[in-house]
């Protein structure tokens, strides 16, 4: 919002960078629920070997999420 209040940011341009965002947060609260749904099907003393690599797969997809979320909002600021 600063950078549009300066002039150095379009409407447009703006609208984009928000709706980027917004998709991210839609993806990263997906991604967390499929990892909370694997985490109670895996299995605790016996996991599924299948299910904690898919688990796994997933919490590098959040961290990699965040880290763009993290660089889209600093353009947005």
């Amino acid at each position: 919002m600063k950078a549009f209040k300066r002039g150095e940011m379009t409407f447009q341009e703006h609208a984009n960078s928000v709706a980027e965002i917004h998709g991210i947060l839609v993806e990263i609260a997906g991604v967390k629920k499929e990892i909370e749904k694997l985490e109670n099907e895996m299995g605790f003393l016996f996991p599924d070997r299948d299910k904690v690599a898919a688990r796994d797969a997933l919490k590098k997809r959040l961290e990699r999420l965040l880290e763009v979320l993290e660089s889209k909002s600093e353009t947005v600021k």
